[in-house]
């Protein structure tokens, strides 16, 4: 009886020994690429909302309009003035903040679908299952589009539409571990000792999904911004007076011709982040893979 314990204790005794592994990956190219950039974008954002920009983002000083890159300007002014550097910095905290909070509410909502789904199979397994193919059979984009046009623009808004939109992406994440790992020993045995449902799917299976559900958190996180920063070119994300990179590359394309700089910035800042995110889920992925035992 004690050996059939241990054993269904053993999922949860597995978790710490996977955390060493974290520390290799700054050891690979991408993993450290991807740590330097999300975290440099961090620090900007991070100084932007305590107010350490270099100027006001929202203050304006007609004596300077299309003010090309210089030592005073690194990254140019726009048409009003205002320092296109500290609105890129103040747009990083815009688009991290939807971002993180999107993906808070998919991986949450949609790792314990998943879960539940794997675990239970049968008539509950193939009713979510086809509610995500629905949710598979749109764009995301368009369906993010919809759902924010039926709650209004607004950073909160937009947050919950790409959380609604990249739940099934989770569900899937986290169904697919849960289908092989319902029938393995210790899952077996938890149920002949008594075990509640409730006890077997958190302590037991949930622990399990950690290092997908990481990988697919870290990537989401990328396609977040991206959507975000598409509704705010649109005019449905992030609204002023408050600064997005969505917003500065839908002003910037119709001022090219005035100061190319008010194009290119935003749109390499958003590009630049977006592939640190993606450099760092891939390294995330080598590094927690459960077949990598080295």
């Amino acid at each position: 009886m004690s050996d059939i314990a241990q054993a269904s204790s053993a999922p949860v005794g597995a978790v710490p020994s996977r955390r060493p592994r974290l520390t290799r990956l700054w050891q690979t190219k991408s993993g450290l690429a991807g740590t330097i950039i999300v975290s440099v974008a961090i620090i900007l954002a991070v100084l932007a909302a305590l107010g350490l920009t270099p100027y006001g983002p929202t203050a304006q000083d007609p004596t300077v309009r299309f003010q090309s890159p210089t030592a005073a300007y690194p990254l140019g002014t726009d048409q009003f003035g205002r320092d296109v550097l500290s609105r890129i910095m103040s747009g990083l905290v815009s688009s991290l903040l939807v971002a993180v909070s999107s993906v808070a509410i998919a991986a949450s909502i949609g790792t314990l679908v998943g879960l539940v789904a794997g675990f239970f199979g049968e008539w509950i397994d193939r009713t979510i299952m086809r509610i995500n193919d629905v949710f598979f059979a749109f764009p995301a984009i368009l369906l993010a589009l919809a759902i924010v046009s039926a709650l209004g623009s607004g950073w909160r808004n937009t947050a919950l539409a790409i959380g609604i939109v990249f739940i099934p992406l989770f569900v899937r994440v986290a169904r697919g571990p849960v289908l092989a790992l319902r029938e393995v020993d210790y899952i077996q045995a938890a149920r002949v000792l008594g075990f509640s449902r409730s006890r077997i799917l958190l302590r037991h299976l949930l622990p399990n999904l950690g290092s997908a559900v990481i990988v697919q958190v870290a990537l989401a996180l990328s396609w977040a911004i991206i959507t975000e920063s598409s509704l705010s070119f649109l005019g449905l994300g992030t609204q002023p007076p408050m600064p997005s990179l969505g917003l500065m590359v839908s002003d910037g394309r119709n001022l090219v011709g005035q100061g190319a700089w008010l194009l290119i910035a935003p749109s390499a800042a958003i590009v630049i982040v977006v592939v640190g995110l993606n450099l760092l889920g891939d390294g995330l992925r080598d590094v927690l893979d459960p077949k990598d035992d080295r």
